[in-house]
């Protein structure tokens, strides 16, 4: 799958809640938040990601030396490496995939 444009990249505040797309927990009503539409191959595609979340991802991927094609995202980094993979993320981050792994 290939990323052919960000056109849109924001911080937003949410008028309901949503899904991250990194760590698939909830971003809560009124929560701050990073929106994100683009094209994929033809077609659009928006995200909505905790901040935090989203910067550890982009992390990983860029220490693993994924792009574009290859990108992986934060969920699955975790679900491959386990939680090793948020030794040195933002204990925000650490705690969404400790309650999803609780639940």
């Amino acid at each position: 799958m290939g990323y052919d444009t960000v056109f849109s990249s924001r911080l937003v505040t949410g008028r309901k809640n949503y899904q991250c797309a990194c760590c698939l927990q909830q971003i809560a009503k009124n929560e701050r938040h990073l929106y994100q539409a683009q094209v994929c191959d033809g077609e659009l595609l928006a995200f909505r990601m905790h901040s935090d979340c989203r910067d550890w991802e982009v992390f990983l991927n860029q220490q693993n030396g994924l792009y574009y094609d290859d990108y992986t995202p934060l969920h699955e980094h975790v679900a491959n490496g386990g939680l090793g993979v948020l030794e040195q993320a933002p204990e925000a981050v650490r705690q969404r995939f400790v309650k999803m792994l609780k639940a």
